[in-house]
């Protein structure tokens, strides 16, 4: 999990370290403030329009990171239809946050999700589990 979190305080330098880390799976770092609450979210997209903007390396994360996140408050952590709904908007990654906004853990929404009900051989409906990697199924992907 940690590897998914960064200070707002650390530089573009340091996300792009991380971000680099993080290449051939979901690259979003989680921004968290001085007081452990998260803040924004921050892509490789969101570092490289900064620096188009003229942010430099050494700035803080602060500057760049997208502000208008997606979470998992407690009062969703267990419903199902907020996961769907966020899931088919194409986030790949959800933070579950506790009452104070602290982060208490990632969700990866890539690793498996429900295919469509599948005809069992006799007439009875099933529903079976596909790795998100099964490339005879489609997933929506951010």
């Amino acid at each position: 999990m940690d590897r998914h979190i960064i200070a707002s305080d650390c530089s573009l330098l340091k996300a792009l370290d991380m971000l680099n880390a993080l290449s051939g799976g979901v690259m979003t770092l989680f921004v968290t403030g001085a007081d452990g609450t998260m803040v924004g979210t921050l892509t490789d997209g969101d570092v490289r329009r900064g620096l188009l903007k003229g942010a430099q390396l050494t700035d803080p994360v602060a500057h760049v990171m997208n502000r208008s996140f997606r979470a998992l408050r407690p009062a969703a952590e267990n419903d199902v239809e907020s996961i769907r709904a966020i899931r088919r908007c194409g986030v790949r990654l959800i933070p579950r946050l506790d009452a104070e906004g602290r982060i208490l853990e990632i969700m990866d929404l890539t690793a498996t999700h429900p295919s469509p009900p599948q005809r069992h051989p006799h007439g009875r409906r099933q529903r079976r589990t596909v790795a998100a990697h099964d490339p005879h199924h489609s997933q929506t992907a951010a």
